[in-house]
């Protein structure tokens, strides 16, 4: 049986560091609880010490960056044995999900839209490069009520797009007033880019997203639009 203990509020749920223990004495599970919920830094070892994998709750649900590693041999470090990296929001996979072979390099690209839905594959192997799925840009207005506004409003709108390592994205946005395509910056590759204006133009209108990927020699571009009225 496996030898564990934690630490305990008055109430008896979890509260704090919790650690559970191999038969041998080692560490196998380290996690922070709140109040009886995970809540904060999860990692988790292979029994020879190694880890196995960390990442971070909120509110007892998986969020943020999560590593995965391969158990390799004696001597060498965890950021030499990637196995997946991968990001969670509230509970759900979220934008990119990247998979490696035990020698390091990259197998699977995977996308996921803003509800964790798989959309995009890439897959890398010996037969060559296979693909499939949807990589036009996915767009949400975050504070609309039906994509109604009234004038003064400012909008703000997120942008996930595909990303694969290698590759590079640029994107451009334009409100169907506008005659020029203005350039989106990146906030980092776990982030949504953000479109943010203020709405003074009265009727129905349209926000289009332009999404252009480089990886070499291949070279794609997709459109995205999300309509809005302005009373």
């Amino acid at each position: 049986r496996e030898l564990s203990f934690t630490i305990t509020d008055t109430d008896t749920s979890l509260h704090g560091m919790a650690r559970q223990y191999y038969l041998n004495g080692q560490l196998k599970v380290e996690e922070n609880y709140v109040h009886g919920v995970k809540d904060g830094a999860q990692r988790m070892f292979y029994e020879s010490g190694q880890l196995h994998h960390e990442g971070l709750f909120r509110k007892g649900l998986q969020d943020s960056v999560w590593i995965w590693y391969y158990e390799a041999v004696e001597g060498s470090n965890a950021s030499e044995n990637v196995k997946t990296i991968d990001f969670w929001r509230a509970g759900k996979l979220f934008i990119h999900r990247l998979q490696y072979a035990e020698d390091g390099t990259l197998v699977q690209y995977l996308f996921y839209d803003p509800v964790g839905r798989p959309i995009y594959q890439r897959k890398y192997g010996n037969d060559g490069l296979f693909e499939e799925g949807n990589i036009y840009p996915q767009l949400i207005m975050v504070n609309e009520s039906n994509n109604v506004f009234e004038v003064g409003d400012t909008v703000i709108c997120k942008v996930f797009h595909v990303n694969w390592p290698g590759s590079d994205a640029e994107v451009h946005a334009k409100f169907d007033y506008q005659s020029d395509w203005d350039p989106i910056e990146s906030q980092g590759y776990y982030e949504p880019r953000l479109i943010t204006s203020v709405l003074n133009e009265k009727g129905k209108h349209h926000l289009s997203v332009r999404l252009r990927v480089k990886n070499g020699a291949e070279s794609m571009e997709r459109i995205s639009s999300v309509e809005f009225e302005v009373k």
